[in-house]
């Protein structure tokens, strides 16, 4: 893992030019997960468009009942994962892509700055806009349940639509179609 200084809020405090977003954010160095932290503090009444960052996320898992709430992302910043062919061939980093470190603070302010303005949109509009930038849409894809004991239990699929509810919706090769909630998808992008 890169060392890294822990994240500035109140650099990322302010370059946030939102109304909502990320104006009232829980910091921790590690958690065992920030859906159980953000669902805690939902109940003792934070605000809506409260954002919870960790430096690490521990092992957890999170059920249907408590993500319902909560809209969480991962996003891997500074991280070089071209270094690890293993990891490279599945996941990158903003760094990765330009080639340099960027400021984590000044990347999740931009992020939440354009976040707030889709949000003003309608929820189809705002699939419609996803679909343009969608790397799933008409590939193969693994499938891999949440709760997958071991790799039987994962399945090829084409990724076919994004439904009304903003789910992806998988077509398996015996032509059934599935929308996906939890389960986690792997794409092999043409070399």
């Amino acid at each position: 893992m890169n060392e890294q200084i822990p994240f500035n809020v109140r650099a990322f405090s302010e370059a946030l030019q939102t109304n909502f977003l990320g104006r009232f954010c829980i910091y921790r160095l590690t958690t065992d997960s920030t859906m159980n932290v953000a669902r805690r503090e939902i109940e003792e009444g934070a605000p809506s468009g409260t954002l919870v960052l960790a430096e690490m996320l521990l092992e957890s898992s999170t059920s249907l009942d408590e993500a319902v709430a909560n809209f969480g992302i991962g996003i891997n910043v500074n991280e070089t994962m071209s270094k690890n062919p293993k990891v490279s061939a599945i996941a990158t980093s903003v760094a990765d892509a330009y080639g340099k470190k960027v400021s984590r603070e000044l990347f999740l302010a931009n992020y939440l700055n354009i976040l707030e303005l889709l949000l003003q949109q309608s929820f189809a509009q705002i699939i419609k806009e996803y679909e343009k930038f969608d790397l799933l849409l008409g590939n193969t894809v693994i499938v891999a349940p949440k709760k997958a004991e071991n790799l039987e239990d994962q399945y090829e699929a084409t990724a076919i639509d994004i439904n009304d509810s903003g789910f992806l919706v998988v077509e398996t090769k015996e032509g059934e179609r599935r929308p996906l909630f939890y389960e986690e998808v792997l794409i092999r992008l043409p070399q």
